[in-house]
């Protein structure tokens, strides 16, 4: 049976996120489309989050038309010094269909338990994000710290760190 497209209320979606303890990031993001409300839920790792984009713009009481926009998950790094997150794996979409409460919570789900697996860089001691080699298609650990530029335009870091091609499998889609 095909799902059904459901139009969700800035109402229903706040409290719905409210039940599961998150809360509304202090900044709004914008994107190309405007202003948009973003919502956090903390990890077991410190300044570690899954950021929930809600297809919302500021101002507005319904989610955008069916299909302009998908709720939108990714697990990101707050930076003190950056206006948003450093994104460490690959975003999550979840369209706007009746499942899509379970959907949302499975992925923050999944998430999390990456948040716990990501090893931290043992130069800076920064969360370090899953990369995906072009040329190659193996995957790796990059050190967050490379989306910091520094003055100069220098890379705060640049550390990186092999993925064993046994443990491949286990990030699979996440990069």
């Amino acid at each position: 049976m095909a799902s059904k497209y459901e139009t969700i209320s800035r109402t229903d979606f706040e409290r719905f996120l409210g039940d599961i303890l998150i809360k509304k990031t202090a900044g709004l993001y914008s994107n190309t489309a405007g202003n948009e409300v973003v919502f956090a839920k903390d990890t077991p790792r410190p300044r570690l989050w899954v950021y929930v984009y809600s297809s919302f713009r500021t101002g507005s009481a319904l989610s955008r038309k069916k299909g302009q926009d998908a709720i939108r998950l990714v697990l990101g790094w707050k930076h003190p010094d950056l206006q948003r997150p450093i994104i460490l794996a690959k975003t999550s979409h979840c369209k706007r269909i009746t499942t899509w409460r379970k959907n949302v919570e499975r992925k923050i789900a999944a998430f999390r338990v990456l948040a716990e697996q990501l090893p931290m860089c043992q130069k800076c001691d920064r969360p370090m994000r899953l990369q995906k080699n072009k040329a190659t298609g193996n995957m790796f650990w990059g050190c967050s710290g490379y989306r910091v530029k520094l003055r100069g335009g220098r890379r705060a870091c640049t550390w990186t760190a092999n993925i064993p091609e046994w443990d491949q499998k286990k990030f699979e889609g996440w990069a």
